[in-house]
């Protein structure tokens, strides 16, 4: 609660602060951050990017965005989960 209260003081419109409170017991711990409603997350885990070696990329719908069905090498592993964004590249 208290911190609820604290971060929406941050919050209003005439601090606009950002907001961190840290809180531990013994060996445990955990943090809060409120960085506002125009912060943007950019890595949502922390994890490097992982590359993947490609055998074929199809186009198998050809609307405003195109679906596009990639194989990858056999025992090439991948991350990748429906809504991520993958980038393309030739090395």
């Amino acid at each position: 609660a208290t911190q609820e209260l604290l971060s929406s003081v941050c919050r209003c419109n005439s601090h606009k602060v950002k907001f961190v409170s840290v809180e531990t017991q013994g060996l445990y711990g955990r943090i809060f951050c409120d960085f506002g409603s125009d912060y943007e997350v950019q890595d949502e885990d922390g994890e490097n990017p992982r590359k993947t070696l490609v055998e074929s990329v199809e186009m198998v719908e050809e609307d405003k965005w195109g679906l596009l069905v990639v194989k990858c090498v056999d025992g090439e592993r991948h991350d990748v989960s429906k809504g991520d964004i993958v980038q393309f590249d030739q090395s």
